[in-house]
């Protein structure tokens, strides 16, 4: 190993922050490595392989480590923390850089595991226990936690402080008190030691990717290390270039805004149609880019199709079993049924069925969220089937009139009442002769826009109780819609999610909800 890359190990030399960042040369492989053709392999110690695609993740601040680097314990693929067997002191010794908070069952498993093969290890003939280790039963050792308050403050760097934790570990304490600053530096460098090392079989000798045809060294070959600010959008959005090697912001917003800053500037018009999230449950929908890049046009209502993926988005999320009292969220296709034609009211009924992976039966919902939309004007209507009332939820916080909702109430709750007869027996009630409720706290855009009316609708029905706003409504109308995108392009179950480009996935992972 190169002496620049010589970290000091377990004695008394002195560990300085310089240990941890890249010398001069060190950046030069680093920067060779990175600009090199996609899937060249650079290291080769032992079992691991690494091309440059593997190393990429140490080259951006909050890139977790890959699963096939190193494993001591992971928490559901997404916690790195080492775990010390101390034989000598029949102890298991934890050093989790998010300190002693997390659970341990994972470790509880590796040790049941770790004792079955020592027991059936010490059957075979010639076994010699050692002279550390008294017994074999490690699943009765005490578990120590011997950090005990949290290094880590990024939420990406686990994998970086365990390496180091298993460096400067001593069999009792740390060598060295390692911070998050060291790590962020110790990340580069992580790719220029690996690379460098005497086990790399193919030091300095990297293999190219041989696959689909390209030729080795060709500058077609050569990945653009650029930000999503590049010069060719509509060649991003053919795939064609990787997460950008620059450092990316943590901030939520940082990364929301180059995301729409890049989806607004495509004008490729092949890349516009394709589709970019579609879902086939509890119907066929799907969206393309165009109709996702609209999302972010001040001067384009809500499209029903984005409106309805949205509603589904909601509706078949989990949290749902939580919501009391429980409630059933529809989508426009209610609505939009009886305008287009005289429908089907067992069809209509149907639409009461529970969605896909929650099982609420409309008969245990007390509310009912029926969303309107006609000529682009979207506007709630909040069923209470517990208290007999009607809540109007629209753009203004004062209605214009009563009239202006009437004709409108009036159809919907014809065909609702006949639809809530067939899906829930014993419904005997006429909703357009409830009271009704026009709630006056709603809080609106400085400057309202019939434009934006979809979007609050839909925040609508998430903010609102039945009774009041719990959670407070944007009133920034193109924060509004940018909270909107991100919900839909974090869709966990697109069925075309490798349809994204890779760039813009790599953002969409670094934002941790709640953005809505």
């Amino acid at each position: 190993m190169n002496s620049q890359h010589t970290k000091p190990k377990k004695a008394n030399t002195k560990v300085v922050a310089k240990d941890y960042v890249c010398t001069t040369e060190d950046f030069a492989v680093v920067e060779s490595i990175m600009s090199a053709p996609t899937n060249t392999k650079f290291v080769d110690i032992g079992d691991a392989e690494l091309s440059n695609d593997n190393l990429k993740c140490l080259t951006r601040d909050d890139g977790f480590l890959p699963d096939d680097v190193f494993l001591p314990i992971n928490i559901s693929k997404t916690h790195w923390y080492l775990a010390v067997i101390n034989a000598k002191k029949r102890l298991i010794q934890v050093l989790d850089s998010l300190g002693p908070g997390m659970g341990r069952s994972d470790l509880t498993l590796v040790l049941q595991g770790l004792e079955k093969h020592l027991n059936l290890a010490s059957q075979r003939k010639g076994f010699e226990i050692g002279e550390k280790w008294h017994d074999l039963n490690v699943t009765t050792w005490s578990v120590e936690e011997h950090i005990q308050k949290p290094l880590e403050t990024d939420g990406a760097s686990c994998g970086l402080f365990m390496l180091n934790f298993m460096e400067y570990w001593t069999g009792d304490v740390l060598s060295d008190y390692i911070t998050q600053e060291d790590m962020k530096a110790f990340r580069r460098k992580l790719v220029a030691i690996l690379h460098d090392s005497e086990l790399n079989k193919i030091r300095g000798r990297p293999i190219y990717d041989q696959s689909q045809g390209q030729e080795n060294g060709s500058d077609s070959d050569i990945t653009e290390l650029l930000s999503l600010e590049g010069k060719h959008p509509h060649d991003v959005a053919k795939e064609n270039r990787s997460i950008p090697l620059c450092t990316m912001s943590t901030k939520p917003h940082e990364l929301i805004d180059e995301i729409c800053k890049y989806i607004k500037s495509i004008d490729d018009a092949t890349c516009l149609e394709k589709e970019w999230v579609r879902s086939s449950k509890p119907y066929p929908l799907s969206l393309t880019l165009k109709q996702i890049q609209d999302i972010l046009r001040m001067d384009q209502p809500m499209d029903k199709d984005c409106f309805n993926m949205a509603v589904s988005i909601v509706a078949c999320d989990e949290i749902q079993f939580l919501i009391e009292p429980p409630v059933h969220n529809m989508d426009l296709s209610f609505c939009v049924s009886y305008y287009d034609h005289i429908p089907d009211i067992k069809e209509l009924a149907t639409l009461f069925h529970s969605w896909p992976g929650i099982d609420n039966n409309i008969s245990s919902c007390n509310m009912i969220y029926l969303p309107h939309t006609f000529l682009g004007d979207y506007i709630l209507f909040t069923i209470d089937k517990h208290e007999h009332r009607v809540s109007i939820l629209d753009l203004f916080s004062k209605p214009l009139s009563d009239e202006r909702y009437q004709l409108k109430l009036q159809r919907c709750s014809f065909y609702l009442n006949n639809a809530l007869e067939i899906a829930q027996p014993g419904w005997n009630s006429d909703i357009y002769f409830w009271p009704r409720k026009y709630p006056h706290n709603i809080t609106i855009p400085t400057s309202p826009d019939r434009k934006l009316s979809g979007y609050l609708v839909f925040s609508f029905m998430l903010s609102w109780d039945g009774k009041r706003f719990v959670h407070p409504v944007c009133t920034d109308g193109y924060e509004l819609r940018k909270k909107f995108l991100i919900h839909i392009l974090k869709y966990l179950a697109n069925e075309v999610e490798d349809n994204i480009p890779e760039v813009v996935r790599g953002y969409l992972t670094r934002i941790k909800g709640p953005w809505l």
